[in-house]
């Protein structure tokens, strides 16, 4: 692919290419702020949108570009780390010796205290993965998702329940699935509105809760192999899905398809489980119902003992002979 063009936009030259992260954004290593180098990656997306017709595989090139430049520049502990690989050292700040403070000391937190303050009960369906209650334990716990899949881990082990609470696991999923491909249509239109915009991040927030993560693994994505996660981190920072080209957003939705394929396929195989299992536990309180009845029937007690006694008799008859 020639980059001439590209390089010509972003008044960068061509060697080496790709280039840094900060040149990309028209700065010298180590300048700027979060804000400052947000504002020079939306001024050059909307410059190469101009291009988009003619230059589709340039523009899709300087737009991952900007994107990964953005995500890296913007996290001071991935910037420091981005900097030092470029031989830039930042001169430490002294340390200070902390003053003596006539105030009482507080008092540790003990682990009684730090567990999660709602609690979550999942041995109940309905509750099992409700949104506000992950979402609380998203925001108590520094690691909400070890914690959420330690009391999946410890939940109850019953078997006439679990894919009862699978199934619902798959059917909430799916239809947040459906949910975000209905947003990515919308923006292909490019009629993406406020209403529609909050929707979306509603929907990227509850997809990337605690609760999915046993997902993963269903959830990946073709292209670059990102996943869901990295693709919600991209666009929280953009205003909306305008600043994705029409082929970022064919592959994201391609790639939503085939989740939601794999899903549904989950979602059946669990039905049939589910109804397998309910035939047997009928067919066992069947047997069971008759076991009772005979006990508590004596008529039908007496009927099954005397034709006990008469098989014994008959074959103490037939080698008496």
């Amino acid at each position: 692919m020639d980059v001439t063009p590209l390089a010509k936009w972003l008044k960068i030259s061509t060697t080496p290419w790709p280039p840094d992260y900060f040149r990309l954004v028209g700065l010298e290593i180590g300048e700027g702020t979060a804000a400052d180098i947000e504002a020079r990656v939306f001024e050059r997306m909307e410059l190469l949108r101009n291009y988009q017709l003619k230059y589709p595989e340039q523009v899709t090139e300087g737009m991952n570009l900007l994107a990964q430049a953005m995500v890296c520049l913007c996290d001071s502990a991935q910037r420091t780390k981005y900097e030092r690989s470029l031989g830039l050292r930042r001169p430490e700040a002294p340390k200070e010796t902390p003053k003596p403070s006539n105030l009482p000391i507080a008092k540790l937190v003990t682990e009684s205290q730090s567990q999660i303050s709602h609690e979550i009960d999942l041995t109940q369906e309905d509750s099992l993965l409700v949104a506000r209650q992950v979402q609380t334990a998203f925001d108590q716990v520094e690691n909400a998702a070890s914690v959420a899949l330690q009391r999946i881990d410890n939940a109850p082990k019953d078997p006439r329940r679990l894919p009862c609470q699978k199934r619902s696991f798959l059917r909430r999923l799916i239809r947040l699935l459906r949910q975000f491909q209905a947003m990515l249509q919308l923006s292909a239109r490019r009629s993406f509105e406020e209403k529609q915009t909050r929707m979306l991040q509603y929907t990227c927030t509850q997809i990337n809760q605690a609760w999915t993560h046993p997902f993963w693994p269903q959830i990946e994505w073709a292209g670059q192999g990102d996943r869901l996660l990295s693709i919600t981190k991209i666009l929280s920072r953009f205003p909306s899905l305008d600043y994705l080209v029409a082929n970022q957003l064919q592959d994201i939705n391609r790639d939503i398809t085939q989740t939601l394929r794999t899903l549904e396929g989950q979602l059946q195989a669990e039905e049939i489980e589910y109804q397998r299992l309910r035939q047997k536990r009928r067919a066992r309180s069947k047997f069971r119902r008759r076991i009772r009845q005979t006990l508590w029937e004596p008529e039908l007690l007496w009927r099954a003992a005397s034709l006990l006694i008469l098989g014994i008799t008959l074959t103490r008859w037939m080698f008496s002979k």
